[in-house]
């Protein structure tokens, strides 16, 4: 019960801050003052005053809020590279992408003026901010002091996607200005290229397995880190010559059955598996194959007086249906 509670409490206060806010934009564009003389927090059910509030604290919805000189001040260069854009695309016969560019601008420019936010609204960021074409984005590593250190974990698959992003970012971003869905300033809110993101490391500790030679040749120092987190060992590989596999295989399963042990065998097809099972020299208690969709195929294997009959099990929701394979 307390629980709800709170939750009722919490979604109460989310809607009337909201709405007060909207209250307080109402009446101060009106010219009216607003004058708070106290804070309480109740519950919506009961009415009931939970405690008084000295202060609260108010956040934005958004991280792309920005005073209302510099939004007047964004507006207006969001304004001027629509027009520009949309002449670009009329000179050019695209009549298409010029109504889309303008319509789809003109409404984020109005939502902007109406309520300071508009959906996609950090497509707009490098204007917003104030930054120069093609600069450099802000990033959270920015806000790290000098002395930091970054771990780079699976560093051989993760130094390659931090490569990758930003000219991946690049090519969509460049689709959606060619046909209108963006401006060109659009292409300034994207992540980090690499150079950049190294430019921004002091000290880096790569963990990898498997290294690749871009973390080898920038490391003063290699260490081999010998642990496993469940204390087991790994199993013991042998990787044998394909030759022979079968006589191989044979002794070693023979070798399982003296020891009264079981093996499990695994193979690239079922055609193998099945051609193991009619060699007559291995028995077998089932074929067991992958999971198409809903179904789970299985072939089981009966012997009955010295022979050996395969039948294809389907399982299906609990049903079971079979058939004679061979």
């Amino acid at each position: 019960m307390e629980n709800t509670r709170k939750r009722s409490y919490y979604y109460v206060l989310t809607v009337f801050l909201g709405t007060f806010m909207m209250f307080l934009g109402t009446q101060s564009s009106a010219g009216f003052s607003i004058v708070v003389n106290s804070l309480k927090s109740t519950y919506n059910l009961t009415g009931e005053v939970k405690n008084q509030l000295n202060h609260i604290a108010i956040y934005p919805a958004s991280h792309y809020i920005v005073p209302k000189e510099k939004m007047e001040k964004a507006i207006l260069e969001i304004e001027r590279e629509c027009d520009e854009r949309e002449k670009y695309f009329k000179d050019n016969g695209k009549f298409i992408e010029a109504q889309r560019i303008s319509e789809r601008t003109r409404y984020d420019v109005e939502m902007m003026n109406e309520v300071g936010f508009c959906k996609g609204i950090e497509n707009y960021s490098r204007i917003l901010s104030g930054r120069e074409p093609g600069s450099c984005p802000t990033t959270l590593l920015d806000y790290f002091p000098d002395d930091f250190v970054m771990f780079i974990d699976e560093s051989h698959v993760t130094l390659p996607q931090v490569r990758a992003m930003s000219g991946g970012d690049r090519s969509r971003k460049e689709n959606l200005i060619n046909y209108g869905f963006r401006l060109p300033s659009a292409i300034d809110n994207r992540p980090l290229t690499f150079d950049e993101f190294q430019g921004k490391l002091n000290q880096v500790v790569y963990v990898s397995a498997t290294p690749g030679e871009f973390e080898r040749s920038r490391s003063t120092q290699l260490v081999e880190q010998v642990i496993r987190p469940t204390g087991l060992l790994d199993p013991e590989i042998f990787v044998r010559p394909i030759e022979g596999q079968i006589d191989d295989l044979m002794g070693e399963i023979n070798e399982k059955i003296r020891m009264g042990q079981r093996a499990l065998v695994t193979t690239l097809t079922k055609k193998m598996a099945e051609a193991l099972l009619k060699d007559g020299k291995t028995y077998a208690s089932g074929i067991f194959s992958e999971k198409t969709g809903k179904t789970y195929d299985a072939y089981i294997v009966l012997e009955d007086d010295g022979t050996k009959t395969a039948y294809r099990l389907e399982f299906e929701r609990g049903k079971a249906s079979g058939k004679q394979y061979s």
